[in-house]
């Protein structure tokens, strides 16, 4: 059982309840911007978003999916943000999709450990935290939408 706050963010997964994700991803977008304006940001949010998506997609090193099953609440958030922040770029397969979750996660990752990148680096990634915010509320407001009228007495 997760009982310390540092378990608890290891444990996040796109598609976890509550507010954490949408306002995580809206805070890495904030590092992110701060970064493309050439001000110093800490990047703890691009970090851990970052953790969130490894979560969310075990992954080897070579971008190949750790398990065969993949939680579709997962697939539907990220799906939903790729659909949003690059709408040429579909995901058509479960390897399409780890694929392109290893890739953003590099990319977040050379964001966080300071990598010097251009200015629209930051903001493609940005972008992405962004579409990621709005998917992932998306995903939480459907679940409250759809809990059954027994659960909201609890």
């Amino acid at each position: 059982m997760k009982t310390t706050p540092q378990d608890f963010h290891d444990s996040l997964e796109l598609s976890s309840s509550g507010d954490d994700i949408p306002f995580l991803a809206i805070q890495a977008a904030d590092e992110l911007d701060e970064l493309s304006r050439k001000k110093k940001s800490a990047l703890v949010a691009v970090k851990k978003l970052g953790d969130v998506l490894k979560n969310s997609f075990p992954m080897t090193t070579a971008g190949q999916s750790k398990r065969r099953f993949v939680d579709s609440s997962n697939v539907a958030v990220f799906s939903r943000a790729i659909d949003k922040w690059d709408p040429q770029n579909q995901i058509s397969s479960t390897q399409d999709l780890v694929t392109h979750a290893t890739r953003i996660v590099k990319r977040l990752e050379g964001s966080a450990k300071g990598a010097k990148g251009k200015r629209t680096e930051y903001e493609e990634m940005r972008d992405f935290c962004l579409a990621l915010a709005t998917a992932a509320a998306s995903y939480r407001e459907s679940l409250e939408e759809f809990k059954p009228s027994y659960m909201a007495l609890r």
